[in-house]
């Protein structure tokens, strides 16, 4: 799965194999992680803050999980 994230500290992620992509927003720097099929997974403008990174993780896993389900279901 590739994502693209907007933050500092992505060095973070790529263990678990994500794409980070910097991105520039209207207004200053955006915090958006979006997976490659385009679900939305963190939004700093929709929370209005920055997420910790164990909770982003959590973010990132739990939507992987959904994704392998739906393939395990598909082989049914």
């Amino acid at each position: 799965m590739q994502v693209s994230i907007t933050f500092c500290g992505a060095n973070a992620l790529k263990e678990y194999g994500y794409k980070v992509i910097p991105k520039h927003g209207h207004g200053g720097y955006l915090f958006e992680v979006q997976a490659e099929d385009g679900t939305l997974i963190y939004s700093r403008k929709k929370t209005g803050r920055f997420p910790e990174p164990d909770d982003l993780i959590e973010l990132l896993q739990a939507h992987q999980a959904k994704l392998d389900k739906k393939k395990e279901e598909k082989k049914k």
